[in-house]
């Protein structure tokens, strides 16, 4: 079943990687690892992730790499590896733009990998090939999504020669990687995109709708009348018509009653051009006007119901405001076929700007994904939030990106991300301490949201709080 697009909310978003990689593009001040220059002459590996880089003067190469392929992919310049730090022993370097960043690590290396004397050529044999290896290596999720990827290679390998056109190379490629029902899983061919992610929870209950009914042609159009007419209540029902928002939106805020606050994210990105730094940065100036205008409230409901993701730093900025003590609040490595990769922690505290200490209800559903993901993790790690709605998407992972020498994309999954107590939803999503059923029919008919309204009787129970009068609670 073809992907709902969510036009009207989630634009070009659509679950983006988290903390590094693809989030940290754009341009901003110079890095002044020039200083480090001659140090840094020679081969380095990114392991789990197929990634060598030669440096050479000032000039950076970046060649993707598998153990049976390779090509150069990009060239750059030393400045631009900004957060650069080298160990004292000279033998591996640190890529970690802010504190919220995971680190990307590089360790020394000899020379590069054999397959380079190689390199992979712009046909389509070639290009397969390294598309199988690059899955086969670094792609973490195998058994979770239950894939047979050897099976995959039987299945479509003989279907690419010398011949094969483009067209009919994206058609093998879409194949191959079809299973894959997982949203940082894509290949993107410039005019022609595909990802294998299926429609889950209550975007698969809005197909049902949508075939049920005759009045709206087209389904994405189907599904955005039904997400506005929810935004409407929303905003003039449940926030009265007070709402407040900021970053075109993403952020939606208001109070529900005098003493229970809403918060609704729609994602964990602000700008797709800008170093996660200044995203970061703005993202804290929203904050704390929101966090001040909430201080009298007693409880506050946070809703990520329609948070396509981001990039993890924002996620662990706006987490870190509800953090009563600094914890372990989310783990991650690499899995590839070599085996597991060395664990990173990443542990909040409190933080001295407007913060949020009072019983919290987090709300999220399949279509919370990614770095919406590693907030719910990082959220759940704090004693005085409760987690309801639908289970989260189960895709958390980076989008490990990479290019093929003719100009195509793909991307893979090859990072396990942890709870603080080694619990993993790669698939599963994250269950909800609570299920509540989200955006039902009747309701959106009724002009009623039964999650929003069970979060704001947990909070009102919480707080020891009567039932507001006016709104639906029959």
């Amino acid at each position: 079943m073809q992907k709902l697009a969510l036009l009207l909310f989630m634009a070009a978003l659509s679950a983006c990687g988290g903390g590094g990689g693809a989030d940290n593009t754009g341009t901003g001040a110079t890095n002044p690892v020039r200083s480090l220059q001659d140090k840094l002459q020679g081969v380095w590996q990114q392991r789990g992730y197929g990634v060598t880089v030669r440096v050479s003067g000032s000039s950076v190469e970046r060649f993707d790499t598998t153990s049976q392929t390779c090509f150069l992919t990009e060239k750059t310049d030393l400045d631009e590896l900004a957060g650069l730090q080298l160990s004292e022993d000279e033998s591996t370097f640190a890529i970690r733009p802010t504190e919220l960043d995971f680190a990307e690590h590089y360790y020394k290396t000899d020379s590069l990998p054999a397959p380079c004397d190689n390199p992979v050529q712009n046909n389509s044999v070639d290009i397969y090939q390294h598309v199988w290896h690059s899955f086969n290596e670094y792609y973490a999720f195998f058994q979770e999504r239950n894939v047979d990827w050897l099976a995959q290679r039987d299945l479509t390998r003989d279907l690419v020669n010398d011949a094969t056109s483009d067209a009919r190379l994206f058609e093998v490629l879409s194949t191959l990687i079809l299973p894959l029902d997982d949203e940082h899983v894509f290949l993107d061919a410039g005019e022609q995109y595909f990802d294998p992610a299926r429609s889950k929870g209550f975007l698969l209950q809005l197909v049902d709708e949508f075939n049920a009914q005759k009045e709206v042609a087209d389904v994405n159009q189907y599904v955005n009348l039904e997400l506005q007419k929810w935004d409407l209540v929303t905003r003039e029902y449940y926030l009265d018509g007070a709402a407040a928002s900021a970053a075109d939106e993403a952020f939606l805020w208001g109070k529900i009653t005098d003493r229970i606050g809403y918060l609704r994210m729609d994602a964990m990105i602000l700008n797709l051009t800008q170093r996660i730094e200044g995203q970061v940065k703005t993202v804290e100036g929203i904050l704390d006007k929101i966090m001040t205008q909430m201080a009298d409230t007693q409880g506050m409901i946070v809703d990520l119901r329609l948070n396509g993701g981001g990039a993890d730093p924002v996620a662990f900025a706006i987490a870190r405001r509800f953090a009563d003590t600094e914890r372990l609040v989310v783990s991650k490595f690499t899995r590839t076929v070599e085996g597991e990769g060395p664990r990173q922690d990443m542990y909040l505290g409190p933080v001295d700007r407007p913060s949020y200490l009072k019983p919290v209800v987090v709300i999220t559903s399949k279509f919370s994904t990614s770095a919406a993901e590693v907030f719910t993790l990082a959220m759940r790690a704090w004693p005085q939030v409760t987690h309801i709605g639908e289970a989260t998407n189960g895709s958390l992972s980076d989008v490990l990106e990479k290019p093929l020498p003719n100009g195509w994309l793909i991307g893979l999954a090859n990072e396990v991300y942890l709870d603080g107590e080694g619990n993993g939803f790669e698939a599963s999503g994250i269950p909800p301490h609570i299920p509540v059923p989200v955006f039902r029919l009747e309701e959106r008919r009724a002009g009623r949201d039964s999650a929003l309204e069970a979060a704001l009787e947990l909070l009102e129970s919480a707080a020891g709080l009567p039932r507001q009068e006016g709104l639906h609670t029959d």
